[in-house]
């Protein structure tokens, strides 16, 4: 797992806690809307949903507008981190997959394009 890339969920409660280290076949710095990444702070899967440009930032009112490549040293994303649904409900009434929005910088986020080549179909992640 570890030599084709494959990110690494830790299994401890405590380990969660922390970021990980992305494989090198991971490693990016840009990413485009609706690609699936891992993201290493929630140690899961995530779709990329916009670049927080500059000019995005500006279009939107009470938005506050940081240049992150100058203060970080990458760009930010604004992601939708996939989580499975839990409890007891229905499961008519509730989605197949389920999650949160976050913001995420692209140190954080590992491209996952490369398992494609070994059979893996990201959408399913």
């Amino acid at each position: 797992m570890e030599k084709i890339g494959v990110p690494q969920r830790p299994t401890k409660v405590e380990g969660r806690k922390q970021e990980y280290y992305l494989p090198e076949q991971c490693v990016s710095d840009s990413f485009e809307e609706g690609e699936i990444v891992w993201s290493a702070t929630h140690h899961a899967p995530a779709v990329i949903d916009r670049k927080l440009s500059k000019e995005y930032q500006d279009s939107r009112p009470g938005l506050q507008t940081v240049d992150y490549i100058s203060k970080y040293g990458c760009e930010c994303y604004g992601i939708h981190v996939r989580q499975k649904p839990s409890g007891e409900a229905d499961l008519w009434e509730i989605p197949d997959i389920g999650g949160f929005h976050a913001f995420a910088l692209a140190y954080d986020l590992g491209k996952l394009k490369h398992l494609e080549e070994y059979g893996v179909d990201l959408q399913k992640i």
